[in-house]
């Protein structure tokens, strides 16, 4: 991405010093044809300073289109037109000719480049050095006013060498510390961004983990609601069954009740018939007394009391029947009550 970035930088530097290039030396080639117009300047003056200027320009171009964001631009740019500006300096007639420098240092600030700066600097005065000992020795221009145009001629190209290199490099200078300032701030934000993106992952993470929880606890609140209702269920019908269990252990209670009743009747009903049995035998043994001490038994009397004694026998065999009875219904009534306290 910085790549990609610098190079769109160095192919817009390069096509914006071509088109100011062009405009230099358009204006440069107008001024000469005027010149050549006014017959100042003769065909082959204009002959090579068509071809010098626009030669170097064109290669420069074709560098161009071949490498947009190449270095090179800036180097045939200053070689080119250092080269022409010794040419024009040295043919011109006029005394402001050196000022024809200040287009091409104005559009060599846009490279910011100290070194090149420091190179044409030195360049451009040994250049205008030169011319001025070639004006002033061989074309003998040596009055005051020539003086002056001289001094004013080297400080003005020493004092714009200077200056621009100096702000070139100063202009380059807070330029690398934005840049600085800008690759501090972008590794900051990667930072951020980089825990920006490890919280979201932790975050990220914590909310599929309480989603699985979620879906845990769900399963589990499923679970013991319907470990619930069937507790639910199970109390109920415990309680249907106790409640079943309560109405049967009633009705056993009222059924043992009636069957001591029973039992007490049978009971009280045996105990007066073993009375009434005891009272006839007691009759029976006193008329036998009677008969044995009579001796007047009639034989009418003799099966009267056969029969009687056998109705007797009878009876104390329905006595013990009755009683056996009431010792087995004694006997039940005890189990079912041992049935009934094991159930509960």
């Amino acid at each position: 991405m910085n790549n990609n970035k610098f190079f769109s930088k160095n192919s817009y530097i390069n096509r914006v010093v071509i088109i100011c290039w062009a405009i230099i030396n358009s204006a440069l080639s107008l001024a000469y044809i005027a010149e050549f117009i006014q017959k100042t300047r003769t065909i082959f003056d204009l002959f090579i300073i068509i071809i010098g200027l626009w030669g170097g320009w064109c290669f420069g171009y074709l560098v161009y289109k071949n490498n947009t964001a190449t270095d090179k631009v800036k180097y045939i740019l200053a070689i080119g037109f250092g080269i022409m500006y010794f040419y024009l300096i040295i043919t011109s007639v006029s005394p402001t000719a050196f000022a024809f420098v200040f287009p091409l240092i104005a559009v060599s600030t846009i490279f910011m480049d100290p070194k090149l700066f420091l190179s044409m600097g030195i360049g451009l005065t040994i250049v205008n050095i030169i011319d001025v000992i070639y004006t002033y020795s061989y074309l003998n221009k040596t009055s005051p006013t020539d003086t002056a145009v001289y001094k004013t001629q080297l400080s003005a190209v020493i004092l714009i060498s200077i200056f621009s290199y100096i702000g070139t490099k100063v202009l380059k200078n807070i330029n690398s510390n934005q840049i600085e300032n800008i690759e501090h701030e972008k590794e900051k934000s990667e930072d951020l961004l980089s825990e920006i993106i490890e919280r979201t992952d932790v975050i990220t993470s914590n909310i599929n983990d309480l989603e699985n929880q979620s879906a845990v606890l769900k399963e589990k609140s499923n679970y013991v609601k319907e470990t619930m209702e069937t507790i639910f269920e199970g109390t109920k019908n415990s309680s249907e069954s106790v409640q079943i269990q309560l109405t049967m252990t009633h009705q056993v209670n009222d059924k043992v009740e009636s069957s001591f009743e029973m039992v007490n009747k049978i009971n009280n009903g045996f105990h007066e018939t073993k009375n009434k049995a005891s009272t006839g035998m007691k009759i029976m043994e006193n008329l036998n007394q009677s008969a044995q001490d009579t001796n007047s038994s009639s034989e009418t009397v003799n099966q009267s009391i056969n029969i009687l004694t056998e109705k007797m026998s009878d009876v104390y065999k329905i006595v013990e029947l009755i009683n056996s009875i009431a010792n087995q219904t004694k006997l039940l009534s005890l189990n079912a009550s041992i049935e009934l306290a094991v159930g509960m």
